[in-house]
């Protein structure tokens, strides 16, 4: 997120958005702002994505979409509505977390135990093969996109889908073409080398950042520096 953004972008506690009252800012990401929030009834408490505008870059609405087509699944956020004011577009998802990010920097040594590591990384590969099987790659895989919720079946749930994109035709099921000059999508350090130079991003992609997201997860740290500039990375 830009530094302005983040001056200027931030609601503060009791702000009012149709029906719904902030409570608190809980996180961010390249384009929206993530509270808690109740509404007028004090029922919640439920989380809400909120996109300025005047963002330089919008994907709530695309994001919106995939949520409505991961509906059902244990292994993703309950998506529950989504609305509008003048200045911004919203929606309401089910609260979880914290983040398997936050956990691991809450450990003595920074780590989990390899144990813990291995039933972590099964059930995150579980998340990102559901997303796939729904027609979506993920595109910005990393320990802060991964969520506990407190089920024993379903442990770890995938968040954060302003990067996503179909790779499948909606009404097919066919693979889509690669585009021709895509760009870089992702979080620089947890990209695959396929992101780093630019090429068309498929589920082999995701399943690179799984395995990076798990060395971290046990060596504390990635073999390479963690810079936002590719070339650097």
């Amino acid at each position: 997120m830009t530094q302005n953004s983040k001056k200027s972008h931030i609601l503060p506690n009791k702000t009012k958005i149709d029906h719904y009252i902030i409570d608190s800012h809980i996180g961010h990401d390249s384009n929206g702002e993530i509270y808690t929030v109740y509404d007028e009834r004090h029922e919640g408490p439920w989380a809400m994505k909120v996109e300025m505008k005047n963002n330089k870059k919008h994907s709530l609405t695309e994001e919106i979409q995939c949520l409505q087509i991961l509906r059902g699944s244990p292994m993703f956020p309950e998506y529950i509505c989504n609305g509008e004011t003048n200045e911004l577009k919203y929606f309401i998802m089910e609260l979880l977390g914290p983040p398997i990010l936050l956990i691991r920097r809450s450990l003595p040594d920074l780590r989990f135990t390899q144990l813990t590591v291995t039933i972590m990384a099964k059930e995150m590969l579980k998340c990102i093969e559901e997303l796939h099987k729904r027609g979506y790659i993920h595109r910005n895989i990393k320990p802060g996109h991964f969520l506990i919720r407190p089920n024993r079946q379903n442990p770890v749930v995938l968040i954060d889908f302003s990067s996503s994109r179909r790779y499948t035709d909606i009404k097919t099921g066919n693979l889509l073409p690669p585009r021709p000059n895509p760009g870089f999508s992702g979080s620089c350090s947890f990209s695959s080398m396929y992101a780093h130079e630019g090429k068309e991003l498929g589920r082999r992609d995701d399943i690179f950042s799984w395995i990076f997201t798990v060395i971290q997860m046990v060596d504390k740290r990635l073999p390479w520096p963690g810079h936002k500039d590719p070339e650097k990375t």
